[in-house]
């Protein structure tokens, strides 16, 4: 399969240097945890996608709570111009299909947002009522209803809006074409 990673530079010369790179959540700015919680909805999310990725292709290794996210698309459309940042690197890679997990782009917002992910394209309606059964619920209960709503996002027969997918490591082999983005934002 190949997908499009957009890194910092830093990973590129961290690849180029080790011929190896792990995402490390220390670097991220999207999981550092905010105004003073221990676990923000997003850490819950990535260690979430990082356990599922354990259980559906055996990686990343058990230790790695961070995937490597990715684009990719069943044609040449993989991402699109404003995903590109400044200084940064548009990595294309060929991966082997049982090596990638795919989730839906839009659904993994609902699970960055702690929410219920419906099974099939519930009207509005429909889909409030569902969300109001849920919020009703003890607290256990509503967790488990939520979390294994999670799993829909995984059903690549539905999606239409893009694939987002996740990977555990990103090696030279893997290397198809690379192309330096150095965009300059005033």
């Amino acid at each position: 399969m190949k997908v499009r990673t957009i890194q910092p530079w830093s990973v590129w010369l961290q690849l180029k240097k080790n011929g190896v790179y792990y995402a490390n959540e220390n670097l991220s700015q999207l999981l550092h945890p905010r105004d003073h919680l221990l676990e923000d909805e997003f850490t819950k999310a990535y260690r979430w996608m990082a356990k599922q990725m354990q259980e559906k292709i055996s990686l990343p290794p058990e230790n790695m709570n961070t995937p490597i996210w990715c684009w990719y698309a069943q044609d040449d459309h993989i991402v699109s111009k404003n995903r590109y940042y400044s200084n940064q690197a548009c990595i294309e890679l060929e991966l082997p299909a049982n090596k990638i997990l795919l989730s839906d782009f839009d659904l993994w917002h609902v699970v960055l947002m702690d929410g219920f992910v419906p099974p099939d394209d519930m009207d509005s309606e429909k889909y409030s009522k569902a969300d109001d059964r849920i919020e009703a619920l003890p607290e256990l209960e509503k967790r488990k209803i939520i979390e294994e709503s999670w799993q829909h996002i995984f059903d690549v027969k539905k999606m239409v809006n893009g694939f987002k997918a996740v990977f555990g490591k990103l090696t030279m082999m893997m290397l198809s074409k690379f192309t330096i983005t150095m965009i300059i934002i005033s």
